[in-house]
């Protein structure tokens, strides 16, 4: 029996560009939503009917532009790289007013580009794709600066997928904390038609292991690219399309999309 969904819903005539992120998060037994609008303006709302849009004032950023909203305690956090690129954060509680915003130790990339948060302690460790691809990472206390994380670069401004992870236990018998990053390039090519290539590749910040990169794999003409990541137990190798990598203590995928025959793996399916 398949699921019935109720009918779409505007939420209080909101707007933003096409196709632009909205964030959301759980607000009681509801949610708070953040969205850039066309004009570039920080906009929050209670995700209840009755409320309305209420903006964030202090700061503007692209339009359509990704706000990262956390919860913290009673309040949420936002973060946001502003029209100049700067990242910026402010907090409070829509309806209830704001702090002013405030630069993270004078961060930057591109202008809207996205800003991944993920808590770290009573804070968050913070991570960009700065204006030349750098990938950069802070803890988002005073007096904490940023951190390049070596090795590789994306595009600038491209997102950083951040996930918190934690090591087995050591014979001490404590879990060292990490996180791992996931990011894409692309491969340059003679012609822009055929920069097509998409690497993912794992790091760990603030310690980070040797790294391995699958090798790039072909994306059949006529089909956008897809890719698969997957975190799969250690000491298990996978093959895709002739090609297989083991990392430790993680196996890390990229597979290019097939359509005949779909490709299937005990682990995760490619969506048709």
């Amino acid at each position: 029996m398949g699921l019935t969904w109720q009918p779409w819903t505007t939420v209080s005539e909101g707007s933003s560009t096409p196709g632009a992120p909205v964030a959301a998060v759980p607000w009681g037994e509801s949610f708070a939503l953040f969205i850039a609008d066309p004009g570039g303006s920080i906009y929050a709302i209670k995700a209840v009917p009755g409320y309305g849009w209420e903006v964030v004032p202090g700061r503007k950023t692209k339009p359509g532009s990704q706000i990262t909203a956390i919860p913290s305690g009673n309040r949420f956090i936002l973060f946001m790289a502003d029209v100049n690129g700067e990242i910026f954060t402010t907090s409070g509680v829509p309806y209830q007013g704001w702090d002013a915003w405030t630069s993270v130790s004078e961060g930057s990339s591109t202008p809207g580009a996205p800003v991944a948060a993920v808590p770290w302690g009573e804070s968050f460790a913070l991570f960009i794709a700065d204006p030349g691809g750098s990938i950069y990472a802070i803890k988002a206390v005073p007096g904490y600066g940023w951190e390049v994380v070596p090795g590789r670069k994306s595009k600038p401004g491209a997102p950083v997928t951040a996930v918190p992870w934690y090591k087995p236990p050591t014979s001490a018998g404590f879990a060292q904390p990490r996180f791992l990053l996931f990011i894409t390039r692309q491969t340059p090519r003679s012609k822009p038609s055929k920069r097509h290539s998409t690497i993912i590749i794992l790091e760990e910040f603030p310690k980070r292991q040797s790294r391995k990169i699958l090798p790039k794999l072909p994306i059949p003409k006529n089909q956008p690219g897809r890719t698969a990541r997957a975190l799969l137990p250690s000491n298990r190798s996978h093959r895709a399309s002739g090609s297989s990598i083991t990392t430790q203590p993680f196996e890390l995928v990229h597979i290019s999309y097939s359509v005949n025959p779909p490709l299937v793996t005990p682990f995760f399916r490619l969506p048709p």
